[in-house]
């Protein structure tokens, strides 16, 4: 074969009905350029362009060593269980001397932990009345808490029955537990001292996992992992990569944002001083102040107005220095205690953890006391207590320069990259106009036909309430009566979206008393996944949900016609990093508006309306009930990024639609 693009060929022509997308094919010779070139790459690919096996063929064509990152579990999963074991079959057929392996890696978090395990053991020998297998029939009464624990204690059972054949450790392949039950066997990052330090180290599944990932030629993962190791200093998972695919793109900035970010507060304090006080190595001295600043934190915090940190704060200046000068001392002594090979293992994982937690403090204590323009720090304040944050100003410096002391490129894509039609907002805010490594742009057509396939409903200004101003309270009344009289018209089979979770519960309660016998799936009442799968399942459903299923829900053919936005998806316009990115923004010459507000919405518009058509038999309505889309500047040049589909602005109209959509739907059940 002469170039990716013919291994493409091949391996579609083995795929059951596989057809070549000209999409596809323009996306495999652009990303092959770009790693033949050595140059990043943003690739706009709308849904059903076929983008996964596009990046993995270019890799695996020039045995490029490459990170896949997402930002969901439901496509990382969907890739290294569908896609990789397709192509890696496929390639054994084409190019027999092609090796190709793909593992996937999660968070720590994800695996079952050897050291909770066993202490969850030792707890249940010492207290059999909580941790022992209670009959569930044999429990009387109304006490919950009972029955909870008594759920709990089967749950218990089962991940101690499944440890014992499982080979990955992965919580996916694990029975179904709570949340509360996994975390009595899993570790984060903080609460583990490493594998040296571990009794457990050598069968730990984690470490195994990062083992596996540093020998394949490529690690799907996550967005949060990518971001801890990007600025991770030494044992480094993905350090001799040459690509970094960021599938997703529009979520990474958040991800980013978090894991380069910091949070503290007096509790945060006062977990770590638990740990320090069972390490007796540590100098009284340094506990005592430690417990004097933690006392301190609340009092001279509440001293600071809550928002963005703007003026000087002598106090807090004083506070986090001490904070940042004792607790950098205690992480010295706690990592001497745990590389002390002469001291027994308790001792040197307990040295780990308050290693770990005390360097989090300092780290903590050093960014909040960074007053330059790189970082932005703010109060929150809330009943529970205060909480000192900070963050980048920017990711995309940061990034760019990770990425070139690796010595590495970026292709990043997603179907919502260009905002209004540009690539101008995302080229900016990923620093790729800045960085010495070239890039290129690409939009690829949809492969659908939006003008047949889906209708665009925006209600007329002159007969429907705008969401601001003296019309807010008007409009969610609107938005509901409204919301109703599409899903009578459909018959069910909704996606109902909302920006709140108070217009969310507000809507199904109404939708519930309009239509009893509709079963009405509202986002918190059970987990997503079984939500979604009864949704898939019940054609006559209608799922209510927030900003969590906005993107990444995937639910093609007539389950899903009819799609509902309440409004635009603004960001709090009082959110103290974005009023400091704008304001960034408008001093360097950039509408900070546009650049911070819109575009953040505009992408999580163009994911919630992307909802509808996921395969070419689709039809359906989109319906966002948001005048300011046709009476606004902003508003008009989202329209740029939604599915090309007429507009309409009668309501009637629609729901005629949507009433013969759904008569011949039932006709071809």
């Amino acid at each position: 074969m002469d170039s990716a693009n013919d291994l493409l060929k091949e391996i579609i022509a083995l795929k059951p009905g596989g057809e070549l997308r000209t999409q596809q094919d323009t996306a495999v010779r652009e990303i092959s350029e770009a790693i033949q070139e050595n140059k990043n790459l943003l690739l706009s690919a709308p849904t059903g362009s076929g983008k996964t096996l596009s990046y993995l063929i270019p890799v695996v064509f020039h045995g490029t060593r490459a990170v896949v990152s997402t930002a969901t579990k439901q496509l990382s999963e969907q890739i290294i269980k569908i896609d990789v074991p397709f192509l890696a079959k496929s390639i054994s057929q084409v190019s027999p001397h092609t090796e190709f392996t793909g593992v996937l890696l999660k968070g720590r978090e994800n695996y079952y932990c050897f050291a909770k395990g066993d202490e969850s053991a030792k707890l249940s020998s010492e207290a059999d009345s909580l941790f022992g297998i209670m009959d569930m029939e044999n429990v009387k009464g109304p006490d919950k808490s009972t029955l909870k624990g008594a759920a709990m204690a089967k749950e218990i059972q089962s991940i101690e029955k499944w440890v014992k054949t499982t080979k990955t450790g992965d919580r996916s392949e694990a029975p179904a537990v709570s949340d509360q039950t996994w975390r009595q066997f899993s570790s984060t990052t903080g609460e583990c001292p490493g594998r040296t330090v571990c009794p457990f180290g050598s069968k730990c599944f984690s470490e195994r996992a990062r083992d596996e990932a540093k020998e394949a030629d490529v690690v799907v993962t996550n967005h949060a992992v990518v971001a801890h190791d990007l600025i991770k200093e030494g044992d480094s998972v993905f350090g001799d990569r040459d690509v970094f695919i960021f599938d997703e793109l529009h979520e990474l900035d958040n991800y980013l944002t978090s894991a380069w970010g910091t949070k503290l507060s007096a509790n945060i304090i006062k977990n770590a001083l638990k740990l320090f006080g069972q390490l007796s190595e540590l100098k009284t001295s340094d506990v005592d102040e430690i417990e004097k600043l933690g006392k301190k934190f609340n009092p001279v915090a509440k001293r600071i107005p809550e928002g963005l940190i703007q003026e000087e704060q002598p106090l807090l200046a004083e506070l986090l220095n001490r904070l940042y000068v004792t607790s950098s001392r205690i992480a010295v002594t706690a990592q001497k205690v745990s590389s002390d090979k002469n001291e027994n293992e308790r001792k040197r994982k307990v040295g780990s953890i308050v290693a770990k937690a005390a360097g989090e403090i300092a780290q903590s204590s050093q960014l909040l006391l960074d007053d330059s323009v790189n970082t932005v720090r703010w109060v929150t304040i809330t009943e529970e207590e205060v909480t000192l944050q900070a963050a980048p100003l920017r990711v995309g410096p940061q990034l760019q320069q990770a990425l070139d002391e690796r010595d590495a490129i970026m292709v990043g894509t997603s179907a919502t990259i260009t905002v209004s039609g540009s690539f101008d907002i995302p080229v900016h805010n990923l620093a790729l106009d800045a960085t010495t490594t070239p890039h290129k742009e690409v939009d690829l057509d949809s492969p659908f036909d939006y003008k047949n396939q889906a209708m665009l409903y925006i209600p007329a200004p002159d007969s429907f309430p705008a969401p601001v101003g003296a019309d807010r309270q008007e409009h969610g009344e609107a938005v509901k009566k409204e919301v109703a009289d599409l899903v009578s018209a459909m018959g069910g089979r909704t996606l109902a979206l909302f920006t709140t979770t108070f217009a969310a519960n507000d809507n199904a309660k109404y939708l519930r008393k309009k239509f009893p016998k509709m079963n009405i799936l509202l986002q918190g009442d059970a987990p997503p996944s079984q939500l979604i799968e009864e949704f898939k399942n019940d054609e006559d459903s209608v799922l209510v949900a927030t900003m969590g299923m906005w993107h990444g829900l995937d639910v093609p053919g007539p389950a899903l016609s009819l799609v509902i936005m309440d409004k635009i998806p603004f960001k709090p316009m009082k959110d103290p990093l974005s009023l400091a990115r704008q304001a960034w923004a408008e001093k360097t010459g950039r509408n900070g508006f546009m650049d911070v507000y819109v575009s953040d919405a505009n992408i999580m518009l163009a994911q919630g309306a992307g909802r509808l058509v996921r395969a070419k038999t689709d039809r359906g309505v989109i319906a966002i009930l948001d005048t300011r889309l046709v009476t606004k500047p902003y508003g008009r040049s989202m329209l740029k990024s939604l599915p090309n589909a007429k507009i309409f602005q009668d309501g009637k109209i629609v729901r005629d639609a949507l009433r013969r959509l759904s008569e011949s739907l039932k006709e071809t059940k």
